[in-house]
């Protein structure tokens, strides 16, 4: 047992106490929990259905379950990092698995819609909570020469979980109805509990009075070690949201191909970026995260450039020979995001003040989050001001987001000593 572990929880100052042996299982119970979050985002969709007709409401009061589990992860998600970096890491992680796995329970054994969507909203809360602990947990149990690693694999399992919620959610629901799709939760938040009580260790950072605090943020958000990571963060998010909302429009409105088509080759970056992210975090160990960073956004780059070239040069309709090209340009997207994942994490985390650990994590979430809001956006505005060159106008706004992301990643990291300053 390390001297963290021993006795009273314990204050932070300077740099985190460096662990004598990385606790993978305390990564394992983080990720399990970030990947259960991502797939609450996303599986209340495939049983909306079942839970409209079940609680007799309308299909549009029924969506209402949707946004009040996202609007809290958004709203609460920066308190939500302040309070983490108040409280210890054991028992805030403790506590939001606790938190999440019992308002699970309440939506599933609700029964109006008002008890659904409060629990949901609660469950939105711990769900951003969950987010602000990441960073903070990884960084009080991993080694310096295992961070990559480490926030590849916790950092591919939240979007993983986004993409795996409506098949998991329908094999749910047609197997069990639609309750199943939240008593899941149950089971995980038991096991993440139980390895978190062992292996999370008792440590906060102290994050100071709440105007303190905010200050504190504010000044290493805006520092040269963290505002360039977040853009890469922010820009390659977003370019991975306009793909996802410009792909179905290009496969079905302009080259009229089935939807079957163009859901299959949308899971492709995802699968990629799935594969790739824990190589890319290893990678970042051997020969540095900014190296790899870079890399990854350069390939990224790459996969945005091919797609545009494809898209101009296209017969009318779309080939099967497009249709490949459009399957490799989204490999390259999917490998981009793999290598950016784990060494973005790892120089967040590297920057990162111990009492400002939880927070850091709040911002590389809305980050995130921001990303994969606005990229959509700007990618269906740029159909609709377009018509059918909609596709190219959007892609070539995705390669200038993809530019910015090269742009700030090509910044080197600040010794850490020069990392953004403490809260008091």
């Amino acid at each position: 047992m390390t001297s963290v572990e021993k006795g009273r929880e314990r204050d932070v100052g300077g740099r985190p106490p460096v662990p004598d042996r990385t606790r993978w299982s305390a990564v394992v119970a983080v990720a399990v929990m970030v990947f259960m979050t991502g797939l609450d985002m996303t599986v209340v969709a495939v049983a909306l259905p079942d839970l409209s007709t079940d609680l007799g409401v309308g299909p549009g009061l029924a969506q209402l379950a949707v946004l009040a589990y996202l609007v809290p992860v958004i709203a609460f998600m920066l308190p939500a990092g302040g309070w983490v970096d108040r409280t210890g890491r054991r028992r805030a992680f403790l506590v939001a698995v606790a938190g999440f796995g019992g308002s699970s329970a309440l939506v599933a054994v609700a029964g109006s819609l008002g008890l659904v969507l409060a629990a949901r909203a609660v469950q939105g809360l711990f769900g951003a909570t969950v987010g602000a602990l990441s960073f903070a947990v990884v960084a009080a149990v991993v080694r310096p020469e295992h961070r990559g690693r480490a926030q590849g694999l916790v950092a591919m399992l939240g979007p993983l979980g986004s993409v795996a919620g409506p098949g998991v959610g329908g094999l749910l629901v047609s197997a069990y109805g639609w309750r199943a799709a939240f008593l899941v939760n149950l089971p995980v938040c038991l096991l993440a509990a139980v390895l978190g009580a062992r292996a999370v260790p008792r440590i906060r950072g102290g994050g100071g009075r709440p105007a303190q605090w905010l200050r504190g943020v504010a000044e290493m958000a805006r520092g040269r070690a963290v505002a360039p990571t977040l853009a890469v963060l922010l820009a390659g998010t977003t370019v991975t949201g306009a793909y996802n909302a410009l792909l179905p429009f290009l496969l079905q409105r302009s080259w009229h191909h089935s939807a079957a088509v163009a859901g299959m080759l949308l899971l492709v970056p995802p699968a990629t970026m799935a594969l790739l992210a824990p190589g890319g975090g290893m990678l970042a160990d051997r020969w540095g995260p900014w190296r790899i960073q870079l890399a990854g956004t350069l390939t990224l780059v790459a996969g945005a450039g091919a797609l545009f070239a494809t898209v101009v040069g296209a017969t009318r309709g779309g080939d099967t020979a497009d249709l490949v090209r459009v399957f490799v340009t989204l490999v390259l997207v999917g490998a981009g995001s793999g290598l950016i994942l784990g060494p973005n994490g790892a120089m967040l985390m590297s920057a990162a003040p111990p009492n400002l650990a939880g927070s850091i994590g709040s911002l590389a979430g809305l980050a995130r989050t921001a990303g994969f809001a606005l990229g959509p956006a700007l990618a269906v505005l740029a159909w609709q001001a377009t018509g059918d060159a909609g596709t190219v106008t959007g892609l070539a706004i995705v390669i200038v987001i993809a530019g910015v992301a090269v742009a700030a990643a090509v910044v080197p990291p600040l010794p850490a000593a020069d990392t953004a300053p403490h809260a008091p």
